[in-house]
């Protein structure tokens, strides 16, 4: 995991995190300012507190790609 969270990637872990946990997608994000989110909104919430801790993204969501492949991850994988 990392050792602290990175502030400059702010924007793009929150957009991951809706679309992992709330199904929000990247041309709803970027153009419907006015977007209900109903679902999922408990499990972001505990997501962005494990990513302030300094959890990466892929140990949050479970799922890292790496060259067009989706791998499932843990705390016990190495994430280069």
């Amino acid at each position: 995991d990392d050792s602290s969270c990175d502030k400059s990637t702010i924007g793009l872990d929150i957009r991951m995190l809706l679309k992992k946990f709330c199904f929000v997608s990247d041309v709803d994000f970027f153009t419907n300012r006015d977007l209900e989110i109903k679902k999922g909104l408990d499990d972001f919430f505990d997501a962005i507190e494990k990513r302030k801790s300094g959890i990466s993204i892929a140990t949050i969501t479970g799922e890292k790609e790496f060259f067009t492949y989706t791998f499932c991850v843990d705390n016990n994988t190495l994430i280069p």
